[in-house]
């Protein structure tokens, strides 16, 4: 909590929980942090939340409750597709036309460690992918693991298109490069081979999926992993069709990938 201080001081400061929270029933989480309540959700806890700033629509999920919390999966689904389909009416996204997501773990990704975005039966993208898409969500972002990756749109394991113009599914973005206390703070989700493939199981005590299990994908645009590499995301929404994603290296304070975001068709996706 000392090391956030700095920043949660002078910044609003708005979170979701993941699975260093999970000890102790989020107990920690519950009482050190203060998120938005829903009126109708009294027993969330704050595990959950959504609000507005501006032209978007923010939504925070519980990605540990498919790891500490089934019992909790059900209200939260209950949750997101009330909530969901409030934002995505046309009506209400005229006025407020973007749809972003947030959670810890996330539904893919390329690294070499045996979590569950490294496996074809990810529990996550079981759980929630099909409502993501089916409101129309334009970015989900995501941590855990502790590297930076940026998919191409991608709905069921199928790659929508190889550009960010008007995206047929929403947009994942892996921004973990924070830190961690993990390796003796080095941080170890290597990438290795090719680019959006479910890595093959490498000899090594934290490895312990057979290769066989792994299967292609094709979604990953960008990635990136050194040691003691720590880096942020930035999200910026120039107007209503166009927002702009800046992941930024934390020491040298520059920008390590970026893209523009064109959406003139916010609506919910259909067709996969």
């Amino acid at each position: 909590m000392r090391r956030l201080e700095d920043a949660a001081a002078h910044i609003p400061y708005m979170t979701c929980p993941g699975n260093h929270e999970i000890p102790f029933n989020f107990s920690h989480y519950r009482n050190r942090f203060t998120m938005p309540t829903q009126d109708d959700m009294p027993n969330n806890n704050q595990l959950w939340w959504s609000l507005d700033i501006g032209p978007v629509h923010f939504v925070s999920y519980d990605t540990e409750v498919y790891f500490a919390r089934q019992d909790l999966i059900q209200d939260q689904l209950d949750f997101l597709n009330k909530d969901l389909a409030l934002a995505s009416n046309p009506e209400q996204r005229k006025k407020v036309p973007w749809i972003v997501v947030f959670g810890h773990r996330p539904m893919y990704c390329s690294n070499i460690d045996n979590n569950d975005c490294s496996t074809p039966s990810s529990k996550v993208r079981a759980g929630l992918e099909s409502v993501f898409y089916q409101y129309g969500v334009d970015f989900i972002i995501q941590g855990h693991e502790h590297s930076y990756e940026r998919l191409w749109p991608v709905f069921n394991e199928t790659v929508t298109q190889r550009n960010y113009v008007n995206p047929k599914a929403p947009v994942h973005m892996i921004s973990g490069q924070a830190g961690c206390n993990e390796d003796s703070g080095i941080c170890i989700n290597p990438m290795l081979g090719k680019k959006g493939l479910y890595p093959a199981a490498l000899t090594s005590r934290r490895l312990k999926v057979p290769a066989s299990t792994y299967v292609a994908g094709d979604w990953s645009a960008f990635r990136s992993w050194l040691p003691l590499q720590y880096g942020y995301g930035r999200l910026a929404f120039l107007n209503a069709t166009h927002a702009q994603w800046t992941q930024m290296y934390d020491i040298i304070n520059t920008a390590e990938d970026t893209v523009i975001i064109e959406q003139h068709n916010h609506a919910p996706f259909s067709g996969l």
